[in-house]
C-alpha cells in the first residue's frame, strides 16, 4: 500500500515538474524579463505623476475638480468663490475660486502639472532607456546604457519626435523600440563588424561612444527606413495605391500602429472585452504562484502597459477595469491570490498547538501589505493541492464587487495611484479619490474571499485535530480554536 501511495506521488510530481519546466522557461525569456524590469524601474515616475495629479485636483482644485478640493473648500467656506450652474437642464452646481485662493490655486495647480508632465506625462520616454538597459545588461555587453540611450532615440525616430507621443499614447511604440531596438543594436554590437576601434590614449569612456556610433547610426536607419515601409503599405491598404496622392502624406510608425492597433484595443477594452482579460490576468497570476512561477511579474511585461493605458483613459471620463489599482486595490489583499483572510481565519480557527497558525501569525503583519511570500512557501501555498482552487480562483471571482460598482457607476473608477504595499480599505480610498463608496466594495470583497477560503480552512483544522488527537465538536466550529489544542 505505502509502495502504491509513493509511486502514484513520485508521478504526479513528474507531472508537475513537465507542466512547470515551459513555464519557467517562459518567466524568463529575455524580452519578458526585461519588460518586467522597465516597468519596475519606472515606478517611481508613475507614482511621482500620481501624486501631483493628487495635488493639482484633491489639493488645488484643478481640472475642474474646485468643488471636492481642499483649496476649493477652503474658499467656498470663506466667501472667496462664484457659484455657477451646470447647466439649464440640471440643478448641479460648481464654483470657481476668487481672490487669493484663485491666485493660490494657479500656481499650485502649475507647479504640480510640470511635475506630472515630467513624470507620467513623458512615461513612453522612460521605457525604451530601462528596457534597452535591462536588456544590454542581460546580454552583458560592455556599455549597457547606450543600449537605453538607442533605444530611446529609436522611439523618437517611430514617433517623429511628436510630443503628443511621449505620454501614454505611445506606449506601445515604446515597448516596440525598448526591445527591437536594444536587440538590434546588441546583435551588431556583438558581431564587432562595425565598432570604431579608437587608439589607446583614447578615455574608455570616449572609447565607447565612438565605438557605439556606427551601430547607433545602423539601427536607427534601419528604424526610419521602416517608417517609409510602413506608411507606404499603409496608404495602399487605405488609398489603394502605394503612390503618394492627395491627401495621402507619408506617416510614422508611431501613427499607424496607434490608428491599427491601439485604437481597436481600446475600443475593444471599451466595450466590455477588458474584463475577460481582467479575469484571465488574475486568474493566472494565481495559477503560475501554485507552480512556484511569480505570477505577477511574469505577467506584468504585456499587462502593465494596458493598465497604464486604461488608467490614462479613466483620467478623461473612462469607466475601465484593466488595471493594477483594481486587481490589486480590490482582490489581491494579502498579495497574490488574496490571502489575507486564510491568514487571519487560520489564526482565528486553527488551533494553538497547529504549526500552520503559528505560520499565519508571522505572516499577517506581512499580509496587510499585500507580501504574500511567507503565505505561498510558509503553509505552503506551492504545489498545496489543498488550497489550489480558492488561490487560483478566489481572487478573480471577488473581483465582480469592483467591477460591477465601476461599470454602474456605484464607485469612481481609479484615477490615482498608490504602492502596492498599500494596506486593503486605504487602497481603495487613495485610487478612487477618497470616495466613501469604496471601503463598502473593499469590504464586500474580503466577506466573499472570507467565505471562499472557509471550507479550506476549516479542513485544515479537521487535519490539525487528527494529527493532534484533538477530537472537534460538530455543534461549534470555532470551538476547537478558542480552547486550543492541548
Amino acid at each position: 500500500m505505502a509502495t502504491a501511495v509513493t509511486e502514484t506521488k513520485s508521478k504526479f510530481m513528474q507531472t508537475l515538474d513537465k507542466m512547470v519546466a515551459p513555464l519557467s522557461k517562459i518567466g524568463s525569456q529575455r524580452h519578458l524579463t526585461a519588460m518586467r524590469d522597465g516597468f519596475a524601474a519606472i515606478i517611481p515616475f508613475t507614482i511621482a505623476g500620481a501624486i501631483a495629479i493628487l495635488f493639482v485636483t484633491i489639493v488645488f482644485g484643478g481640472w475642474g475638480a474646485e468643488k471636492t478640493s481642499l483649496l476649493g473648500l477652503l474658499a467656498h467656506a470663506s466667501g472667496n468663490t462664484e457659484v455657477h450652474m451646470t447647466n439649464l437642464f440640471n440643478a448641479d452646481t460648481s464654483w470657481v475660486m476668487t481672490g487669493k485662493f484663485a491666485e493660490i490655486g494657479k500656481y499650485g495647480q502649475q507647479l504640480f502639472a510640470w511635475i506630472n508632465a515630467g513624470s507620467l506625462g513623458s512615461i513612453s520616454l522612460y521605457i525604451p532607456i530601462f528596457m534597452g538597459y535591462a536588456m544590454g545588461s542581460g546580454r552583458r555587453i560592455e556599455s549597457p546604457l547606450l543600449s537605453g540611450a538607442v533605444s530611446l532615440a529609436v522611439f523618437l525616430v517611430m514617433t517623429g519626435a511628436d510630443s503628443s507621443l511621449f505620454g501614454s499614447t505611445g506606449m506601445l511604440v515604446a515597448l516596440i523600440a525598448g526591445l527591437a531596438g536594444s536587440e538590434l543594436y546588441i546583435a551588431i554590437v556583438n558581431s564587432g563588424k562595425l565598432n570604431l576601434k579608437m587608439p589607446a590614449g583614447v578615455p574608455p569612456a570616449v572609447g565607447r561612444a565612438f565605438g557605439a556610433l556606427l551601430p547607433a547610426f545602423v539601427v536607427l536607419f534601419v528604424f526610419a527606413l521602416g517608417n517609409i515601409i510602413v506608411s507606404a503599405a499603409y496608404i495602399g491598404l487605405t488609398h489603394g495605391s502605394l503612390h503618394l496622392e492627395t491627401g495621402a502624406q507619408l506617416q510614422t510608425s508611431a501613427k499607424v500602429i496607434n490608428s491599427t492597433i491601439l485604437q481597436p484595443f481600446m475600443l475593444f477594452a471599451k466595450s466590455g472585452g477588458e474584463v475577460g482579460l481582467l479575469f484571465v490576468y488574475a486568474t493566472f497570476v494565481g495559477f503560475l504562484w501554485f507552480f512556484g512561477i511569480h505570477g505577477t511579474n511574469t505577467l506584468g511585461g504585456a499587462f502593465a502597459p494596458l493598465s497604464i493605458l486604461m488608467w490614462i483613459d479613466n483620467m478623461s471620463g473612462g469607466n475601465n477595469v484593466l488595471m493594477e489599482q483594481v486587481w490589486s486595490g480590490f482582490g489581491f489583499f494579502g498579495g497574490s491570490g488574496g490571502t489575507l483572510m486564510l491568514v487571519i481565519l487560520s489564526i482565528y480557527i486553527l488551533g494553538k498547538g497547529s504549526p500552520t497558525r503559528e505560520v499565519a501569525k508571522f505572516a499577517l503583519p506581512a499580509g496587510i501589505f499585500e507580501i504574500n511570500e511567507p503565505v505561498i512557501f510558509g503553509f505552503p501555498i506551492m504545489f498545496n493541492v489543498k488550497y489550489a482552487v480558492p488561490f487560483i480562483f478566489g481572487v478573480p471571482i471577488s473581483l465582480i464587487w469592483p467591477i460591477l460598482a465601476i461599470k454602474f457607476g456605484w464607485m469612481n473608477a481609479p484615477t490615482l495611484l498608490a504602492p502596492w504595499t498599500t494596506p486593503p480599505f486605504l487602497y481603495g480610498l487613495i485610487v478612487t479619490q477618497f470616495q466613501y463608496r469604496a471601503i463598502f466594495v473593499t469590504a464586500l470583497v474580503l466577506i466573499t474571499q472570507m467565505f471562499i477560503w472557509l471550507p479550506f480552512v476549516l479542513w485544515q483544522r479537521k487535519e490539525d485535530a487528527k494529527e493532534l488527537g484533538i477530537k472537534i465538536e460538530k455543534k461549534n466550529l470555532f470551538a476547537f480554536a478558542r480552547k486550543g489544542a492541548k
